[in-house]
């Protein structure tokens, strides 16, 4: 075989278009080009580390805040007006008659 059948040969598609046995020529995919954020710096990292930071330490805070004053309630209004005994786990036994 000649030299430029070869190279016809080797830059022709391997599809039959007249051919329903053959594959046939397929589209080019179009593929929207992939674009990454920009990177940020250390210290905008760290800065909102930060601020997270100390938003939950305020609430922290304000849970522990909030948890003294329902049981300074709890135990001014229920605990107060318990007989005596029942906080203490003790048995309440009726005095017997003489």
């Amino acid at each position: 075989m000649s030299q430029a059948a070869e190279n016809y040969l080797r830059h022709a598609g391997v599809n039959n278009p007249r051919s329903e046995l053959f594959p046939r020529a397929r589209q080019r995919l179009h593929v929207p080009e992939l674009s990454l954020p920009q990177t940020t710096d250390a210290t905008e990292h760290l800065r909102a580390w930060i601020e997270e930071c100390d938003a939950v330490l305020v609430a922290i805070a304000a849970r522990k805040e909030a948890t003294a004053q329902f049981d300074e309630w709890y135990a001014d209004k229920y605990l107060r007006r318990q007989p005596p005994g029942i906080l203490e786990s003790g048995i309440l036994a009726p005095a017997k008659r003489k």
